[in-house]
């Protein structure tokens, strides 16, 4: 049985973060909600979890994380949900 080296899988929060969007908690939610379901239709299964440090606070908290090749799904999800964001803001 090989071990998954998790230091390569990837968040949410890391894809927003990268793409230079505030990883807002009500978005984050709603991005990982979206991308859990898209990994689980995909895949059978849900994605594997790890306990990683929290983004805002002290603390650790459990993250799903998803294999660098997840990256473009998640990216289009982030972008459609910031985009979204935005355009709200702007209202106001």
């Amino acid at each position: 049985m090989s071990r998954t080296n998790f230091k390569t899988y990837i968040t949410v929060v890391d894809v927003f973060t990268d793409l230079g969007f505030e990883p807002i908690p009500d978005d984050t939610w709603a991005v990982g909600a979206a991308v859990r379901e898209l990994y689980k239709s995909a895949l059978g299964q849900s994605p594997m979890l790890e306990l990683r440090k929290k983004t805002n606070g002290p603390g650790s908290h459990c993250f799903a994380v998803y294999p660098p090749h997840w990256r473009p799904k998640i990216e289009e999800i982030v972008r459609s949900v910031a985009k979204r964001r935005d355009n709200q803001l702007k209202l106001f």
